[in-house]
């Protein structure tokens, strides 16, 4: 190789180095590192053939190169010691932090089975200790020369964390301190600092899943000031999906000109997400993903009780925000479909993408699910290909069917103004939705999963378009990489407004909690309510979540506990901190 294409390529790889180190490997884009670079995509593709091909570059030639010389160099002494390894290593590492901080970022998301990078460091230090154990170590009669290294692989892991978090301070020194504290002989302690991931949903109209998540942090702060802090405000597909998704990824809001469920004129939101979120393309790149909420246009909350009209309310300003979103250049779709006023199969969504709606006189429907029952047939041949070939996820924690007595009617359209008599008239305009679907294209909708969702607009998403379906929170959490992040905590802390028998099942609270408890991390959970009831916390427990929490102070009216939550949320979580500040502190002392 020239030259000139030897020294491309290591800026191809230094720039990697940068990148990867504070986005992370899904965070990362080809043209991103080809901008920095001087070169088109194409031509980074030259020197390292993919994605994944740079990924092992940097690990093999940059990362591993300087530390096997290391090793290789303890071969060729007499009886060395295990702690002159170690300290020669700290000092190669104290001279390349953008390499040691690309190895901790990508360690932590490596643990995600299907990360390129997972196998490379599941492996690692097993390589790193089958060539060690070779070497004849000064080490006391009786001591296993393999447990040392394994202790002292998992010691330097966290004190380079340490390390990164404090720029400034020395690593050799760093490691002398931690090195003589970790002595069975001493008799002081290592100060461990407590690290917390803040995982909270909404509290209903009270507080933002943000503004919780900033609650809780100013908690966490009174009762431990050392404490870490790293938030990650969640939905399970409802209010608030967009705010935490854009927030978490470094998005972008984008206000739209759209109808409410009535066909009222609103300006309302929907968001892009940053770089890495939703995982990656079969080319490495991340497609453009859009956030729509449904309950942005065609929310209930948009609707006062006296307005509402469970017939006539229509999804057509979800359809305008979905529209705008492709117009913008969104590649892909996520749809949460919670806080619908509608009942309409999502009919109004798709004739404001396209798709006509006809009776038996080819005449079209009105909006709203009254005028379903008269559905004869659909007609999309003017729905356009960008919108027929987008792939649209929704997001969704419910598994309720189209219709009958588990269906959208019967369970969700009395809580949108519905009586009895309309409540049938809706169920059975569904029915003939679910039979034109079938008629135009073959799809069966009525008993999916989550067809009932949003008054029906799961089903009418799964049948009309190229869509799939999620649990929200599922969803949510691979959007905001939580495995990578509840790897990185002690403990985590969430909550929502109600803690009762609803959450074990989809809620955000059981959801970061199940993926928390894979990691062996425990989880806490506040709530405005929290239900005592036996059944409910033992399948809490079972989700993960080993103590609940109200934030209630005491008696109060409900208007002034809403208006208290963040404050209340503050002062329980400083409690809760206190707590296990004391705790840890308890735990750490040498016995007498």
């Amino acid at each position: 190789m020239a030259n000139d294409e030897v020294d491309r390529r290591s800026a191809i790889l230094n720039a990697a180095v940068e990148c990867f180190g504070t986005l992370g490997y899904y965070g990362t884009s080809l043209q991103r590192i080809a901008t920095m670079v001087n070169l088109t995509k194409p031509g980074v593709l030259h020197y390292v053939g993919s994605k994944e091909g740079l990924l092992h570059a940097v690990l093999d030639e940059m990362y591993d190169r300087e530390t096997e010389d290391v090793t290789a160099g303890m071969v060729r002494d007499e009886r060395p010691l295990i702690a002159e390894m170690w300290r020669r290593t700290v000092a190669v590492n104290a001279k390349r932090p953008e390499l040691v901080h690309m190895f901790s970022t990508l360690s932590a998301e490596a643990l995600n089975p299907d990360h390129p990078a997972h196998d490379y460091f599941a492996e690692r230090e097993e390589r790193i200790v089958e060539v060690a154990a070779n070497i004849r170590w000064h080490v006391p009669e009786g001591v296993d020369a393999e447990q040392v290294l394994r202790s002292g692989f998992a010691m330097m892991d966290g004190v380079q964390l340490r390390w990164l978090r404090v720029p400034g301070r020395d690593l050799n020194e760093m490691w002398r301190a931690a090195r003589t504290s970790s002595s069975p002989c001493h008799s002081g302690r290592l100060s461990l600092t407590m690290r917390y991931l803040l995982a909270p949903d909404s509290f209903k109209e009270a507080a933002s899943a943000q503004a919780v998540a900033e609650s809780i942090r100013r908690g966490v702060a009174a009762g431990d000031p050392g404490a870490e802090c790293r938030m990650m405000p969640l939905s399970d597909g409802g209010e608030g999906l967009t705010d935490a998704l854009v927030q978490a990824t470094g998005g972008e809001l984008r206000s739209e000109h759209a109808h409410d469920a009535l066909g009222r004129p609103i300006i309302t939101r929907y968001g892009f997400l940053g770089e890495g979120g939703f995982g990656t393309s079969h080319d490495g790149e991340n497609p453009r993903t859009a956030v729509v909420e449904l309950a942005a246009a065609s929310g209930i909350e948009r609707i006062s009780p006296a307005d509402r009209d469970p017939l006539a309310a229509s999804t057509f300003g979800t359809g305008e925000l979905i529209r705008a979103a492709i117009d913008a250049g969104a590649e892909r779709i996520v749809l949460g479909l919670g806080g619908s006023a509608t009942t309409d199969g999502g009919t109004g969504l798709a004739r404001a993408l396209g798709h006509r709606f006809l009776d038996a006189d080819d005449c079209e429907l009105p909006l709203g699910g009254g005028a379903l029952p008269r559905l004869a047939r659909i007609d999309d041949t003017e729905v356009p290909d960008d919108v027929r070939n987008i792939p649209i996820v929704l997001a969704c924690d419910v598994t309720n069917p189209l219709t009958g007595t588990d269906g959208a009617d019967a369970v969700f359209a009395p809580q949108k103004g519905a009586n009895t008599e309309q409540a049938a008239l809706l169920d059975c305009g569904l029915g003939r939705l679910a039979d034109a679907i079938t008629a135009l294209n073959g799809r069966k909708i009525t008993d999916k999963p989550g067809a009932g969702a949003a008054g029906g607009t799961g089903g009418g998403m799964l049948g009309l378009f190229n869509a799939t379906m999620r649990p929200g929170i599922e969803l949510v959490l691979d959007l905001l990489h939580a495995r990578e992040a509840c790897a990185w905590a002690d403990v985590v802390i969430t909550g929502e407004g109600s803690i009762d028998g609803q959450t074990p099942y989809g809620k955000v609270p059981s959801g970061i909690a199940r993926l928390a408890k894979s990691q062996g991390k425990p989880v806490i959970a506040i709530g405005g309510k929290v239900t005592r009831d036996p059944n409910v916390t033992a399948a809490l427990n079972e989700a993960g979540i080993v103590a609940t929490f109200g934030i209630a102070p005491g008696p109060a009216a409900l208007p002034e506990l809403l208006a208290d939550t963040e404050r209340n949320v503050e002062a329980t979580c400083a409690a809760i901190a206190g707590l296990l500040s004391v705790a840890r502190e308890c735990s750490s002392r040498p016995h007498q």
